[in-house]
């Protein structure tokens, strides 16, 4: 991961797997076997889309701040969910 990373977490708190992108990557699709993400670090990126479908579709959420627990971000669509089904991200 470099210094720029934009990275997703399996676990809050920033642990567990991840899924790291610089800044002008994206990836169309997530493998979400281990049952989804849980926290965000920015890393020195601007923002971080994230996608509740493959190829960028489906409902859509953009941070621009570490997030240590995606279960406390209000109205997302993962809200009732035990971990945010992200399946494509963009960073920038």
């Amino acid at each position: 991961m470099s210094g720029g990373a934009a990275c997703l977490y399996r676990q809050p708190n920033y642990t567990g797997e991840a899924v790291c992108l610089n800044p002008g990557q994206d990836l169309a699709s997530i493998a979400n076997a281990q049952g989804g993400f849980r926290s965000v670090k920015m890393n020195g990126a601007s923002s971080l889309a994230v996608f509740q479908q493959t190829n960028f579709g489906g409902s859509t959420e953009t941070f621009t701040a570490d997030i240590p627990d995606l279960q406390l971000v209000p109205f997302a669509w993962w809200r009732y969910e035990s971990a945010a089904s992200i399946q494509s991200i963009r960073a920038r």
